[in-house]
Protein backbone atom coordinates (compact mmCIF):
# COMPACT_ATOMS: atom_id res chain seq x y z
CA UNK A 1 0.00 0.00 0.00
CA UNK A 2 1.69 3.20 -1.18
CA UNK A 3 0.90 6.35 1.20
CA UNK A 4 0.89 10.40 0.60
CA UNK A 5 0.34 12.81 2.69
CA UNK A 6 -0.98 16.10 2.12
CA UNK A 7 -2.39 19.52 3.55
CA UNK A 8 -5.63 19.69 1.85
CA UNK A 9 -6.31 23.21 3.27
CA UNK A 10 -3.14 24.38 1.62
CA UNK A 11 -3.95 26.54 -1.24
CA UNK A 12 -1.25 25.22 -3.59
CA UNK A 13 -2.30 22.13 -6.00
CA UNK A 14 -0.37 20.16 -7.97
CA UNK A 15 -1.36 20.33 -11.75
CA UNK A 16 -3.80 17.37 -11.68
CA UNK A 17 -5.62 19.51 -8.79
CA UNK A 18 -4.50 17.24 -5.40
CA UNK A 19 -3.75 18.63 -2.99
CA UNK A 20 -0.11 19.59 -2.47
CA UNK A 21 2.26 16.75 -0.64
CA UNK A 22 3.23 17.77 2.85
CA UNK A 23 7.00 18.41 2.19
CA UNK A 24 6.14 22.15 0.46
CA UNK A 25 3.35 22.55 2.92
CA UNK A 26 5.88 21.82 5.23
CA UNK A 27 8.02 23.98 4.34
CA UNK A 28 5.70 27.02 3.66
CA UNK A 29 4.55 26.78 7.03
CA UNK A 30 8.48 27.15 8.21
CA UNK A 31 9.11 29.42 6.67
CA UNK A 32 6.05 31.59 7.88
CA UNK A 33 6.81 30.86 11.59
CA UNK A 34 3.37 28.91 12.21
CA UNK A 35 4.98 27.08 15.33
CA UNK A 36 6.90 27.44 18.98
CA UNK A 37 10.61 28.01 19.01
CA UNK A 38 11.04 24.28 20.07
CA UNK A 39 8.14 23.02 17.56
CA UNK A 40 9.87 25.04 14.41
CA UNK A 41 13.64 23.45 15.11
CA UNK A 42 11.76 20.20 15.34
CA UNK A 43 10.23 20.52 11.89
CA UNK A 44 13.27 22.03 10.57
CA UNK A 45 15.33 19.15 11.55
CA UNK A 46 12.95 17.01 9.93
CA UNK A 47 12.91 18.33 6.62
CA UNK A 48 16.74 18.63 6.92
CA UNK A 49 16.93 14.94 7.27
CA UNK A 50 14.40 14.33 4.63
CA UNK A 51 17.02 16.34 2.34
CA UNK A 52 19.30 14.48 2.89
CA UNK A 53 18.44 10.92 2.75
CA UNK A 54 15.36 11.17 0.99
CA UNK A 55 16.10 11.47 -3.24
CA UNK A 56 14.68 13.58 -5.59
CA UNK A 57 12.83 12.29 -7.70
CA UNK A 58 14.01 12.66 -11.15
CA UNK A 59 11.50 12.85 -13.45
CA UNK A 60 8.52 14.40 -12.26
CA UNK A 61 6.04 14.80 -16.13
CA UNK A 62 6.66 18.55 -15.27
CA UNK A 63 4.54 18.33 -12.01
CA UNK A 64 1.71 16.33 -12.90
CA UNK A 65 3.35 13.52 -11.02
CA UNK A 66 2.64 13.41 -7.12
CA UNK A 67 5.00 11.12 -4.69
CA UNK A 68 3.80 7.94 -2.61
CA UNK A 69 5.76 6.21 0.40
CA UNK A 70 6.77 2.64 -0.55
CA UNK A 71 5.31 0.57 2.53
CA UNK A 72 9.03 -0.41 3.16
CA UNK A 73 9.96 3.07 3.79
CA UNK A 74 9.32 2.38 7.43
CA UNK A 75 11.45 5.00 8.87
CA UNK A 76 10.43 7.75 6.49
CA UNK A 77 6.96 6.98 7.03
CA UNK A 78 7.54 7.08 10.92
CA UNK A 79 9.17 10.62 10.34
CA UNK A 80 6.72 11.58 8.27
CA UNK A 81 3.93 10.99 10.68
CA UNK A 82 5.22 12.42 13.05
CA UNK A 83 5.70 15.67 10.98
CA UNK A 84 2.10 15.42 10.86
CA UNK A 85 1.24 15.12 13.91
CA UNK A 86 3.45 18.21 15.03
CA UNK A 87 1.38 20.01 11.72
CA UNK A 88 -1.92 18.70 13.25
CA UNK A 89 -1.22 19.89 16.60
CA UNK A 90 -0.87 24.00 14.80
CA UNK A 91 -4.46 22.92 14.33
CA UNK A 92 -3.51 22.19 10.20
CA UNK A 93 -5.48 18.85 8.78
CA UNK A 94 -3.03 16.45 7.28
CA UNK A 95 -4.63 13.61 5.18
CA UNK A 96 -2.95 10.31 4.30
CA UNK A 97 -4.11 8.48 0.98
CA UNK A 98 -3.34 4.86 1.65
CA UNK A 99 -3.46 3.02 -2.59
CA UNK A 100 -2.47 -0.10 -3.89
CA UNK A 101 -1.94 1.64 -7.15
CA UNK A 102 -1.02 5.10 -7.28
CA UNK A 103 -1.08 5.56 -11.13
CA UNK A 104 1.31 5.56 -13.84
CA UNK A 105 4.90 5.40 -12.43
CA UNK A 106 6.93 7.48 -13.81
CA UNK A 107 10.27 7.12 -11.16
CA UNK A 108 10.99 4.75 -8.53
CA UNK A 109 13.35 4.76 -5.84
CA UNK A 110 14.08 2.56 -2.42
CA UNK A 111 11.81 4.67 -0.60
CA UNK A 112 9.07 6.45 -3.42
CA UNK A 113 7.42 6.18 -6.50
CA UNK A 114 6.68 9.23 -8.31
CA UNK A 115 3.27 8.83 -10.41
CA UNK A 116 1.14 10.25 -12.35
CA UNK A 117 -2.56 9.29 -11.00
CA UNK A 118 -5.51 8.64 -12.89
CA UNK A 119 -8.53 10.11 -12.53
CA UNK A 120 -9.89 7.57 -9.77
CA UNK A 121 -6.44 7.89 -8.23
CA UNK A 122 -7.21 10.44 -4.98
CA UNK A 123 -11.89 9.58 -5.21
CA UNK A 124 -12.87 7.64 -2.32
Amino acid sequence: MYLRFTIPSDGERTPTGSAAGIFGAAGRLRDAYRFDTWEHQWLCEDLDWFNEHLPVPTDIRRGHAVCWFKPEAREMISRVRRMAALIERAGIAVRVYRKRRAGTIVYEDDFQVSAVPWRTTFAR
